[in-house]
C-alpha cells in the first residue's frame, strides 16, 4: 500500500480547527500506521492492526495535550 495523505481538521484547546496532515501507510501486512503532523513540524504516530485501533491510539496520545482530531470515530 503506498502512502496516502489527507488533510484533517484538528482543534487545539479552544481554538478553531486548522488543517493538519495525516498519512496512512502499511509498514507490514498486519500493521497500519497513522502519522499526524502539525503545521510546525511536530508529529505523532500510531501503529496497530487496523485504522480504527491506530486512530484510537492517536487520540490517546493527543488528548492530554489538548489536541482533538475532528472526525467521526472514537
Amino acid at each position: 500500500m503506498p502512502e496516502e495523505r489527507f488533510e484533517v481538521p484538528v482543534a487545539v484547546d479552544d481554538a478553531p480547527p486548522t488543517l493538519w496532515a495525516l498519512s496512512v501507510t502499511k509498514p507490514s501486512w498486519r500493521e497500519i500506521a497513522l502519522t499526524l503532523a502539525d503545521p510546525h513540524g511536530r508529529h505523532w504516530e500510531a501503529r496497530r492492526g487496523d485504522v480504527f485501533d491506530a486512530l484510537m491510539d492517536l487520540w490517546l496520545q493527543l488528548e492530554p495535550l489538548g489536541i482533538q482530531v475532528c472526525c467521526n470515530g472514537p
